[in-house]
């Protein structure tokens, strides 16, 4: 049963705030550990657990919070090496407090109703609130063997995760920084190798509310976890200490409570208090030789809530270990590993499912003649570069290099050339339709598919000290057809918070989605791809590649990069990206690198990277003669994005049920 407040000593609540603020440190941010992502829930939970009061969770949760995600995107504030003022500190130091005291809610809700079903379950609701007894202040611990499958347990235990995955939902919405930080992101533990793994595979069900949700359930379940050992030794070492029934008070009552909280006990343990409101209730003998001892309200009719067999020495040790396993399934604990072995097993199955879904196994070679076409990409960095003409040369010399000859014809292979983001700079309209008409002539020159990233500027002052001006510049990229056709022109929809003030945000409501001939194609640039419900538009759309220009710095690079890969693993499509200050590489659906290369570029001098990214296979299905894209949607796609939409509904509804039963409790007889 998840309630039960752990009551701990002054040192131990302490130790306790410092691990939050560890754990917090390094959950999300540039230096996540994806277990110590994990174990953050529940070691948040069990502080906030050990507060006799809503007004302890300040120095138990929001404080240590607030200092650990201070510290872990204290790089993502200082943009510029050569801001010396004290600005991006006091931004990271605001940001992090509004998360982690909105992020303290779920904990609320957690404490408030884990003190209710604590009241319940003491049947202390009619307590004098105003008594200065010692039984008032008592916030005891819970103590069960055999957890009863009753709603209240069950509701606390998804009321966290939910909440959790809600309030992320709703910042996110109301965020200007989207899904950035999410400890989800954690999962995604490397960028230079396969991020085949179990955990971030989940984002194809529900995204990385899903993962999200599984994580905060952890938390729960581990508290739930200890509880029921706590009980489970306390009861053996009854036993072992001859705690046997006396046989004389056979069906007599022996009276049981637990104590007040002492500083000095640590408060983990149960002793012997007179209360009338809890009886122990001893049976005689049942089958097998065995006694029962039932723990229950007094003048209850409901069920025992927590039930002991004494077993007879007769009765086999391995029938005990196997009946108590099995009744743990049907526990909290127990059901949560049982969802969180499934989630597993679907993860490592998922790549097979794939190669299914495309008519590939291990039990066919390839053939040589299977239609796969193959896409040869290639990457420009620079950052607004003013010399236009010396970017389109280098990017034909570079279309040039990616010609190969291979097995296949000519036709089966397809060049892209991509820009980083921004990576030209021009002043006016009317040298934007300039850019445009040479790179519409380059792309059909050389058959390749071009996409150019560039920012339109007020003058050219404004790569000078003094800054671009607010609603000035304007962040576009334009994607080009081997024909010279230009295919759409994306602005970046989401500038980013305090480093972009200048740029005018676009107003696409989702993100274009054009036909090649290697799939579906959509654009987006950098910051565009924190927003997972805005990107979701192009995975329903068919969209099997997504082209990312970016411009990142240095502390934000990886953690960038983790957060994009799971988009590819969401919305089912193949991430290319093209980053300067950042990772440039390519990413399958299923989240592996195909290719990963870290670009940097010192200082803003006009420098110019042109290289070869790496190759992707298009596979094909021939269907009546006709070769047809593979396409393979996911759950995300078909319907999970709206899992978060629930948990944020949830979190409401949660809300008003507890303010309705907090105040129909106020207001019993016999309450002042």
């Amino acid at each position: 049963m998840s309630f039960g407040h752990f009551a701990l000593a002054a040192t131990s609540r302490a130790a306790l705030a410092v691990a939050v603020f560890v754990l917090s440190t390094f959950s999300t941010g540039s230096q996540t550990v994806q277990p110590l992502a994990w174990f953050f829930f529940p070691v948040s939970l069990f502080a906030s657990r050990s507060a006799s009061s809503p007004a302890q969770l300040i120095p138990m949760i929001i404080i240590p919070f607030t200092a650990g995600l201070t510290l872990a995107h204290l790089g993502s504030f200082a943009a510029d090496p050569e801001d010396k003022t004290l600005a991006p500190y006091v931004a990271a130091v605001v940001v992090a407090f509004v998360a982690a005291t909105m992020l303290s809610i779920p904990y609320y809700i957690d404490w408030v109703i884990t003190s209710m079903q604590h009241a319940a379950f003491l049947g202390i609701e009619n307590d004098d609130s105003d008594s200065d007894t010692e039984e008032s202040n008592v916030v005891p611990q819970s103590s069960t063997m055999v957890l009863p499958n009753t709603y209240r347990s069950w509701f606390a235990q998804i009321v966290f995760p939910t909440s959790w995955v809600g309030i992320c939902k709703l910042l996110g919405l109301a965020s200007p920084l989207g899904s950035w930080g999410n400890p989800a992101y954690a999962n995604v533990t490397a960028h230079a190798s396969s991020s085949e793994n179990a955990i971030p595979q989940l984002a194809a069900l529900f995204g990385i509310d899903g993962i999200l949700f599984m994580m905060a359930w952890f938390g729960t379940a581990v508290c739930s976890l200890s509880v029921m050992l706590s009980e489970y030794f306390s009861l053996v070492q009854e036993q072992k200490a001859g705690d046997a029934v006396n046989e004389d008070v056979v069906r007599g009552r022996t009276e049981r409570s637990p104590p007040p909280r002492s500083p000095d006990s640590g408060g983990m343990s149960w002793q012997q208090q007179t209360s009338p409101s809890r009886t122990w209730s001893q049976g005689g003998d049942v089958q097998g030789g065995g006694r029962t001892r039932t723990w229950q309200p007094a003048n209850s009719e409901s069920a025992p809530l927590l039930q002991y067999t004494k077993p007879a020495q007769k009765l086999d040790r391995a029938w005990l270990i196997w009946r108590t396993l099995a009744r743990g399934i049907f526990t909290p604990p127990g059901f949560y590993s049982t969802i969180l072995v499934l989630c597993l097993l679907y993860g490592n199955l998922r790549p097979l499912f794939s190669e299914l879904a495309e008519g590939r196994h291990w039990l066919t070679a390839p053939d040589e003649d299977d239609p796969v076409k193959q896409l040869h990409v290639g990457c420009l960095v620079s950052k607004t570069n003013l010399d236009t003409d010396a970017l389109l040369d280098a990017t034909g010399r570079l279309a040039k290099r990616l010609e190969v000859v291979d097995r296949h014809d000519e036709a089966d292979h397809m060049r892209l050339v991509m820009w980083s983001e921004e990576a030209a700079g021009i002043y006016s309209a009317s040298q934007e339709s300039t850019l445009h008409k040479k790179a519409s002539s380059l792309s059909a020159s050389t058959s390749t598919h071009l996409l150019i990233a560039y920012t339109i500027l007020p003058n050219e002052t404004s790569l000078g000290e003094g800054g671009i001006e607010a609603g000035s510049s304007y962040n576009r990229m334009a994607f080009f057809l081997p024909n010279g056709t230009i295919a759409f022109v994306h602005q970046k929809r989401h500038p980013v918070p305090f480093v972009e003030r200048g740029y005018v945000p676009g107003d696409a409501a989702m993100p274009a989605v054009v036909e090649t001939a290697f799939g579906k194609v959509a654009g987006a640039i950098c910051f565009d791809l924190d927003f997972p419900g805005w990107i979701a538009h192009a995975g329903r759309r068919g969209a099997k590649f997504m082209l990312q220009s970016s411009w990142t710095w240095e502390a934000i690079a990886l953690p960038h990069a983790r957060g994009n890969i799971l988009r590819a693993i969401e919305n089912d499509f193949t991430l290319i990206r093209c980053a300067s200050d950042g990772y440039s590489g390519i990413y399958s659906p299923l989240g592996a690198t195909l290719a990963d290369r870290y670009t940097w570029q010192k200082g803003l001098e006009p420098k110019i990277d042109a290289f070869v990214m790496g190759d992707v296979e298009v596979p094909m299905r021939v269907v009546n003669g006709e070769d047809l894209l593979d396409t393979v949607p996911t759950l995300f796609v078909l319907g999970g994005f709206v899992f978060g939409w629930v948990c944020a509904v949830a979190v409401g509804v949660i809300g008003v049920v507890l303010c309705w039963g907090w105040g129909c409790r106020a207001r019993r007889p016999g309450r002042r």
